[in-house]
C-alpha cells in the first residue's frame, strides 16, 4: 500500500473559508480508489428515480459465507458506534441476498467469508436506553493487517474529479440511479448493474437524510445556534436548486414532451422533483470518498464504494483505508487492531478532523464516539471559535458566540425534554454540545 486517502468535505460549494482537504497518513497510507471514467449513454441519460420493481434475488446459499449486509439505520441524533457493539442478528433480507450476489458476480465474492451485515446494540447517547443500528461485522476473527473489505476498482461509482461542490455528482448519482432502477432497462455490454447496489443507499425521504441540514426547517437552522452553518446550509439549497434549472429541469421536460429519454416517475409514481437532487446532494456529501489516482498524476476522484461506504463512523476506528483509483486496483478497508468475530468493523469519517459542524450538515448525526461522550467532535468546533481563521473567520465567530449566550444550557436542556421536532432536538443537542465544550476550556 503505498498511498493517501484524501477526505473532501463539502462546504456549500465554495474553495474559501471553511472548505479543506486532508490526508490520512498512517503506517499502511491509504491509496484511493478509482473506477473508469463515468459513463454515459443515449440510452441511459434521462432521469428518473428508483422504481419499486425488484428483480429475482436468485439467491443461493454459496460458500462465500453468511450473507446480510443491510444499509444503516441511524438515529436523528448519532450514528457513531462502537466496535464492540452486540450483534443481534444478521440481515437476511431479500434485498440483503441480492446485494450479497452482486459483490459475488463482481469479483469481489470473498469479502463474504469475512464480513455481514448486523443488526448491532448499542447505548444510546441521550438516555439509558439502547438503540439499534445495522452495520458491518466481522464473522470470524481477523488479524492486523488482513484486509476486512478488499473492493475491486471497476466496482466503484466515479463520479468525477475531486471539487468542493456537490450538485455536479448529486447529478451524475441521479443519472446513475435512474439507469439502473427499471427493471425492464438493458444496460450496454460489459457495463455492471448497479441495482442490487442502489436499493441499499438510504431511501428518498428517509430518515436518515432529513437528519441533515440540507432538510432542516428554518426553526431548527436558527436553534443551532451557529450561523454559519445556516449560511452554508441555504447556500447549497441555492446550488441546488441552480442545478435543478440547469440540468435536471430540461430532462424531466423531454420527458413530458415524449422525447426518446423520456423520464420514469418514482416508487410512487410521482415525478421527480428538486427535493430528489437534495437527496443525491446529501447522498454524496455522506458517502463519497475522494480517492487518489495514478501515482504522479496528481488527480483525484469521487467514488461511491459498495461495501465500504456502509461501514459506520467511530473516531476511534484504528482500521486503515487504501487504495487508488486505478483500473485493476483493489481498494480495501486493513484491519489496524485484531478484530473479534461478532464485533462491529467501523471506519472513521472526515478523517479525524471533522467536528459536529461538519457531521450534522454533511452526514446528519452528531458523533459522540471517542472519550467523554463525543467530546473531540465539539472540541474541534470549539477551537475554531477560540482562535478564528482556523476554518471560521472572526466575523463567523462573533457570530456563533453571540448566538449561542442567547440561552444558557440549562435552558436548553429543558427546551430538548419537551421537543418533539426530529430537526429541533438534532439542534438543541448540537448547541448544548458546544457550550459544555466551552465550559470545558473554561471560555
Amino acid at each position: 500500500m503505498d498511498c493517501i486517502f484524501l477526505v473532501t468535505l463539502f462546504v456549500a460549494g465554495l474553495d474559501v473559508g471553511h472548505s479543506f482537504t486532508c490526508y490520512e497518513t498512517r503506517n499502511n497510507p491509504i491509496t484511493k480508489v478509482i473506477r473508469r471514467p463515468y459513463h454515459t449513454s443515449s440510452s441511459s441519460s434521462s432521469l428518473c428515480a428508483k422504481k419499486s420493481k425488484k428483480k429475482s434475488s436468485g439467491g443461493k446459499n454459496r460458500s462465500t459465507g453468511v450473507k446480510g449486509f443491510g444499509s444503516g439505520v441511524k438515529s436523528s441524533l448519532s450514528s457513531s458506534s462502537s466496535s464492540s457493539a452486540s450483534v443481534n442478528q444478521i440481515d437476511r433480507s431479500r434485498k440483503t441476498l441480492q446485494f450479497y450476489d452482486f459483490i459475488e458476480k463482481n469479483k469481489a465474492g470473498a469479502n463474504l467469508k469475512r464480513v455481514a451485515i448486523g443488526t448491532c446494540t448499542i447505548k444510546s447517547p441521550d438516555s439509558d436506553e439502547n438503540i439499534d443500528i445495522r452495520g458491518v461485522v466481522a464473522l470470524r476473527d481477523i488479524k492486523k493487517g488482513e484486509d476486512i473489505l478488499s473492493i475491486p476498482y471497476e466496482l466503484a461509482l466515479n463520479l468525477g474529479r475531486e471539487g468542493n461542490d456537490p450538485t455536479l455528482p448529486a447529478y451524475m448519482l441521479l443519472q446513475e440511479i435512474c439507469r439502473h432502477a427499471p427493471s425492464e432497462v438493458v444496460l450496454d455490454k460489459g457495463l455492471v448493474d448497479y441495482s442490487p447496489y442502489i436499493s441499499m443507499l438510504p431511501e428518498f425521504n428517509g430518515p436518515d437524510c432529513l437528519s441533515s441540514t440540507d432538510f432542516f426547517s428554518d426553526e431548527a437552522l436558527d436553534a443551532l445556534q451557529f450561523p454559519v452553518i445556516k449560511e452554508e446550509t441555504l447556500l447549497r439549497r441555492k446550488l441546488t436548486q441552480a442545478r435543478f434549472d440547469r440540468d435536471v429541469q430540461p430532462m424531466i421536460d423531454i420527458g413530458a414532451g415524449g422525447g426518446s429519454n423520456a423520464l420514469a416517475a418514482d416508487m410512487n409514481n410521482d415525478p421527480i422533483t428538486f427535493r430528489y437532487l437534495q437527496w443525491a446532494v446529501w447522498l454524496i456529501t455522506s458517502r463519497v470518498l475522494t480517492v487518489q489516482g495514478a501515482d504522479g498524476s496528481g488527480q483525484a476522484f469521487r467514488l461511491m464504494i459498495p461495501f465500504i461506504d456502509m461501514c459506520n463512523h467511530d473516531r476511534n476506528s484504528p482500521h486503515i483505508l487504501s487504495g487508488r483509483a486505478v483500473p485493476g486496483g483493489m481498494l480495501r478497508v486493513v484491519a489496524g487492531a485484531d478484530i473479534k468475530a461478532g464485533e462491529q468493523v467501523n471506519i472513521c469519517y472526515g478523517g479525524g478532523v471533522a467536528g459536529n459542524d461538519r457531521f450534522i450538515q454533511d452526514y446528519g448525526f452528531l458523533d459522540w464516539s471517542g472519550d467523554n461522550d463525543g467530546a473531540m467532535a465539539y472540541d474541534i468546533v470549539t477551537k475554531k471559535l477560540l482562535k478564528g481563521n482556523q476554518g471560521l473567520t472572526f466575523q463567523e465567530r462573533d457570530e456563533a458566540m453571540e448566538a449561542l449566550s442567547n440561552t444558557s444550557i440549562l435552558e436548553d436542556q429543558n427546551l430538548l425534554n419537551v421537543t418533539s421536532k426530529s430537526d429541533l432536538k438534532a439542534a438543541i443537542s448540537y448547541r448544548i454540545g458546544i457550550k459544555k465544550s466551552l465550559e470545558r476550556v473554561k471560555v
